[in-house]
């Protein structure tokens, strides 16, 4: 019989094997990781990472060991691995929604503070923030030119953010879309979401069949007749033979979550390609963004007065909480809104602006204000605003009151 403390160690045995800093050495994992960061420099390498089970699962588990001035140089070369992987924006998201964002966070606060800015974390942590739109939109407020929002974009509209990305504060955790489309009862919460998606053509209805004669039937006593049966024979005695063969089928694995598609956003898409992008009416990619303003602007019930929405004559709210009624969700798709504010255009002229390859930005201010911002080429300012809800198109100076205005109305 094995002594009481066997279990014990048995124990104990089980909960190094779970930790895989315990069982390799730090030399070893840093060479280990050295060359897992080489391979994701290629795609295929980002593949792979994606098509494995827990592969991002464990690459998070293993940055939480990387604690300490000991783990210095193999948390050095897990961080590079992170930062060649996360250029995919989908491993990206799974890194953040299974935590890596926060590890990333308390491995820099682990740090010494003269060591974290020089840190490979707080560059890591950059380079995953700037391949996840929604997570640099949830932390920082604002995303740049270089932040192109792809399908899956979503944003949680009245959120403000916490704090910068260089800020040192624990992070709140970063919802997924399928948590934050949840209804949740007692909290009011709504969360705008782009998933274009085309439109399935209608079905033609299938036209009858055409009439078959009936086959004549062989006399018994005929040759044909015989031959006849006895191919039917064989071919029973087959179908027998396959049915055996057959073995059990597996289990069907449900597929992944997805949002309710947005069919009106990809027929937006559609739209200002063909209308504005392709037109010749446009030539200059100021004169583009002009236009994209007065269609997201047309789009979203028109333009107002700072009277009108101070006196509530601009009912969004009602219109969003009548779409999540009908949904039956707190995730409302972006295309559906038909009356926005400030922040439901600023989202929407974004997301058609990167589809159009044009320099915008996308800022959040209190409340349900939200703006775009447009780099000019004119050297006495460095970007314009977007005016997307009094005068469509108009492009005010940062620096100017009517800007300063316009950002800081509480919608």
């Amino acid at each position: 019989m094995l002594p009481a403390t066997a279990d014990e160690k048995t124990r104990q045995m089980l909960k190094l094997r779970e930790n895989s800093l315990a069982l390799v050495p730090r030399e070893l994992m840093h060479c280990a990781a050295t060359c897992l960061a080489h391979f994701m420099t290629r795609a295929i390498g980002r593949q792979k990472l994606l098509e494995h089970e827990r592969g991002v699962e464990i690459l998070v588990k293993n940055l939480e060991l990387c604690h300490g001035e000991k783990n210095r140089r193999a948390r050095g070369a897990l961080c590079q691995v992170i930062m060649h992987a996360c250029q995919d924006t989908q491993v990206a998201q799974l890194f953040c929604e299974a935590g890596g964002l926060d590890s990333l966070f308390r491995v820099l606060h682990s740090l010494p503070e003269p060591a974290r800015e020089i840190s490979m974390a707080t560059t890591c942590i950059t380079t995953v923030l700037n391949y996840n739109p929604s997570m640099m939109y949830w932390v920082a407020g604002k995303l740049l030119v270089a932040h192109i929002t792809q399908d899956g974009f979503y944003v949680r509209v009245q959120y403000k953010p916490p704090r910068s990305p260089d800020d040192q504060h624990d992070v709140p955790p970063f919802p997924t879309l399928k948590e934050l489309c949840e209804v949740e009862k007692g909290k009011f919460k709504t969360v705008v979401y782009a998933w274009p998606v085309k439109p399935e053509p209608e079905k033609a209805p299938t036209p009858p069949p055409p009439d078959v004669p009936e086959p004549v039937k062989e006399r018994a006593g005929s040759k044909q007749g015989k031959a006849g049966k006895k191919s039917r024979k064989a071919e029973r005695e087959a179908v027998k033979e396959e049915v055996q063969d057959i073995k059990t089928p597996e289990p069907e694995v449900e597929p992944a979550w997805t949002p309710p598609p947005d069919h009106e956003l990809y027929g937006m898409i559609e739209d200002v390609k063909k209308t504005i992008m392709k037109s010749t009416q446009y030539p200059s990619a100021n004169l583009k963004l002009r236009e994209l303003a007065r269609y997201v602007c047309k789009r979203m019930g028109g333009s107002y007065t700072e009277v009108d929405l101070r006196h509530g004559k601009l009912l969004h709210l009602d219109h969003v909480t009548e779409l999540k009624a009908k949904l039956g969700s707190d995730g409302v798709p972006l295309g559906r809104i038909v009356v926005g504010t400030f922040i439901h255009r600023a989202i929407l002229f974004k997301v058609l602006a990167d589809r159009l390859y044009l320099p915008c930005t996308l800022h959040r201010g209190a409340g349900y204000t939200a703006w775009n911002t447009y780099p000019c080429i004119d050297s006495s300012c460095s970007e314009y605003v977007v005016d997307l809800m009094y005068k469509p198109g108009a492009l005010m100076y940062v620096g100017s009151a009517e800007a300063q205005s316009y950002m800081r109305f509480h919608a």
